[in-house]
């Protein structure tokens, strides 16, 4: 038999094993596995998608893509697999569940006979597209120096099912009654398009994915700029406004900080910027001083978007931090609803740190009266900065949007984090803060006094 006739031969075998019957060949054949998945796993009705997967010999050889229909296995597609073993069939479509399944048929190779082998099966299950848009008010503005507030962007956030990261998003606005092109942006591998432009109060805006490899393109409904701000603090004087801001914990040792205190000539304010510091304490050897300041007594508020634009110290041995505290923290042990939380929107540990060092807290006080910690440092937040950048190069902003279900933390107005752990409310105040905890003052640098910039501090509710 030639090959040729081999070939079809243990290609109708295969048809045969792929239906769960048993393959018999005349000689016991050397082993050979097949690996197959669909790319994507859930394709929209009309979208191209891909077989891909590998035959564990390394030589190359014919598949055959195999699809179940009528009842019966039949032929999809030929193919050859790369000296490597891999293979990819690419262009299918489907409007149904359709069940795959790829075969490599028995083939002789430098003498040897490799039997056949078949993967599993692969069901391809159409999917519809959809859509959703929100917008957050103006909690994007990334630079190196310190700017007016009234210039940051507006976070446009459109996200899409099923994701397709690189699709295009279109961005338009309403203008007068029509619509506007605004500009566009591109799918992540969460198939969100983050998109930052300036919004009017109840400006109205909607966002629409490019069709792609077959797949339609779909639009989201609208979502408008409804934003209020409520708090507005841009450190234009030349020292702190203490009508606003007052000094948080100041000559307290805290359990976490028995060798450091707060203190205000730590604090100043200059160039348009409020300026924290940490350094050793004169007049105490070892010991050190911090800054914190805080609304405590002058602002509170209930949900909505709280923003600061921070420009982070570089080296390790304190942390910087924006925060909102409850001042009935340690009040209802239990019930951080009624007692309000902790809520860390962000803490940068320094340069070199595990993980990048930026991360997000929340801390509640339990019926034990023990602090209760969720949250961590993010990797991810790495991903988030532009090619050579970093949180002590420029300034970034850091917000959180506090609803009643949860909180969402975001860096220059895209998400890092989201939670629905340690849910308060009730009034929570602001906290500005680099402070120096004792178990990083090993990395401290005396010759390098650090300082933690913040150009603005704003809040927002609807």
């Amino acid at each position: 038999m030639n090959r040729a006739r081999s070939f079809l031969a243990s290609a109708a075998a295969v048809a045969v094993a792929a239906a769960g019957l048993s393959l018999v060949t005349p000689a016991t054949p050397a082993f050979a596995s097949t690996s197959f998945v669909l790319s994507p796993t859930a394709p929209v009705a009309g979208e191209s998608f891909a077989a891909t997967g590998k035959v564990s010999t390394r030589f190359k050889r014919p598949v055959v893509l195999k699809v179940y229909s009528g009842g019966a296995w039949r032929t999809a597609m030929k193919g050859y697999t790369t000296s490597s073993g891999t293979y990819r069939f690419a262009g299918m479509k489907v409007a149904a569940p359709t069940t795959y399944a790829v075969a490599a048929p028995a083939y002789r190779y430098k003498g040897k006979t490799y039997g056949a082998s078949t993967s599993t099966k692969r069901v391809a299950r159409p999917v519809g597209q959809s859509g959703a848009i929100s917008v957050l008010p103006q909690v994007s503005q990334r630079g190196t120096g310190a700017f007016r507030a009234s210039g940051a962007y507006n976070s446009v956030l459109a996200k899409f099912s099923p994701a397709r990261p690189g699709r295009v998003v279109t961005f338009q606005r309403f203008v007068n009654g029509s619509l506007i092109g605004s500009g566009t942006a591109k799918e992540g591998a969460d198939g969100t398009a983050a998109y930052k432009v300036t919004l009017g109060a109840g400006q109205t805006i909607r966002a629409t994915a490019a069709a792609r490899y077959g797949a339609p393109a779909v639009a989201t409904t609208t979502a408008t700029n409804d934003w209020r701000l409520m708090f507005d603090e841009e450190f234009n004087g030349s020292s702190l406004n203490t009508h606003v801001w007052n000094y948080r914990n100041e000559g307290k040792y805290l359990p976490s900080r028995l060798k450091s205190r707060a203190d205000r000539r730590m604090v100043s304010v200059s160039g348009g910027t409020l300026n924290l510091r940490v350094k050793p304490d004169p007049a105490r050897p070892g010991r050190f001083l911090n800054s914190q300041v805080s609304t405590e007594g002058s602002y509170r508020f209930t949900y909505g978007t709280a923003a600061a634009r921070i420009k982070f110290p570089t080296r390790r041995g304190q942390h910087g931090g924006f925060w909102l505290q409850s001042p009935t923290y340690a009040s209802y042990p239990g019930r951080p609803s009624v007692a309000g939380a902790e809520i860390d929107i962000a803490e940068f540990f320094g340069k070199g740190y595990t993980g990048g060092g930026l991360g997000n807290y929340l801390y509640y006080r339990n019926s034990a009266k023990k602090d209760v910690k969720s949250g961590g440092i993010s990797p991810g937040a790495q991903k988030l900065l532009a090619h050579g950048d970093t949180w002590w190069k420029a300034y970034h902003v850091f917000s959180v949007n506090w609803t009643p279900q949860s909180y969402t933390f975001f860096v220059d107005g895209r998400q890092l984090y989201h939670s629905t752990r340690a849910l308060s409310h009730t009034n929570e105040f602001l906290v500005l803060s680099l402070l120096s905890s004792d178990w990083e003052l090993k990395d401290f640098n005396k010759k390098y006094p650090p300082t933690m910039k913040v150009d603005w501090a704003r809040v927002w509710q609807r």
